[in-house]
């Protein structure tokens, strides 16, 4: 049987923290790897986006907080959990 994993060739980290660590393969995939228990998504670049940007918005909703306007819109949608609009990858999400 072969080998599952990729051989893209070495991975660039992008950020690590104690918790968490995102990489990108040198085929443009983001690797987000949750140290606590070894689980590791792997996402192409636009839905990391959308990933990233409904954690932002979580963690406002977590902390209790209201959405600002600046922040996506979300919307239910049958085929995913939500729908973020817009996106704006120059603004920071938090």
């Amino acid at each position: 049987m072969s080998d599952p994993k990729s051989t893209c060739g070495p991975h660039t980290e992008l950020v690590k923290t104690d918790g968490v660590r995102v990489t990108r393969c040198p085929c443009g995939t983001i690797h987000v790897t949750l140290s606590k228990n070894g689980t590791t998504v792997q996402l192409a670049p636009e839905y990391f986006a959308e990933v990233a940007q409904a954690f932002g918005l979580a963690r406002t909703v977590l902390a209790g907080q209201a959405p600002v306007h600046d922040q996506p819109a979300t919307a239910a949608n049958a085929g995913r959990f939500i729908t973020l609009s817009p996106f704006d990858p120059k603004k920071p999400s938090n």
